[in-house]
């Protein structure tokens, strides 16, 4: 038999509702399944055969501390999905490695940390009247805040784009 931990949030510590499908068919088969939140210090990862990251939804609010978790824990457990690939999905960049090897995305503005941008401006340049402003450590639409150059208050989406800069990358798409 074998015992597997399924990584989760704090807000999820009974698993979000759709991990109940995934935990009813590996107990179908026969193995020993708990939910684990993910940054919980009392947890013993080491009792796990291995572990499922699943529900960790707030991993983009403590990037730094999430990648040490994923390092950490991979030294005590088996990962799913491997350690390389959760830290590489973790920051947005991985979009543009995609777009670089030939796969297509959504045409994209990289943005570093502490750059300074005019975001009336890059839109006009760019041709866009409508655009999406999106944290580079982000899940699902927390932090998503959508633009368009003819119905919107540019001075508060200026404002949010340069707080946002402030913290970490970000992506106008």
């Amino acid at each position: 038999m074998i015992d597997i931990v399924i990584a989760t949030c704090a807000q999820l510590p009974a698993l979000d509702p759709d991990d109940h499908l995934l935990v009813d068919a590996l107990r179908n088969l026969g193995a020993r399944l708990k939910p684990a939140v993910w940054d919980d210090p009392l947890v013993g990862w080491t009792q796990a055969d291995l572990c499922v990251v699943r529900s960790t939804w707030d991993y983009h609010k403590k990037p730094k501390r999430f990648s040490r978790w994923i390092d950490d824990t991979a030294t005590k457990t088996q990962l799913l999905n491997p350690p390389h690939i959760l830290q590489w999905n973790a920051h947005k960049s991985y979009l543009r490695e995609l777009g670089h090897s030939g796969i297509a995305i959504v045409p994209t503005f990289w943005l570093s940390r502490g750059a300074a941008i005019d975001l009336g401006e890059l839109l006009r340049r760019l041709d866009w009247p409508d655009a999406v402003i999106k944290p580079a450590y982000g899940a699902s639409a927390d932090g998503i805040l959508r633009v368009s150059t003819r119905r919107y208050n540019m001075d508060r989406a200026q404002a949010y784009l340069s707080w946002l800069l402030e913290q970490q990358d970000a992506l106008v798409l």
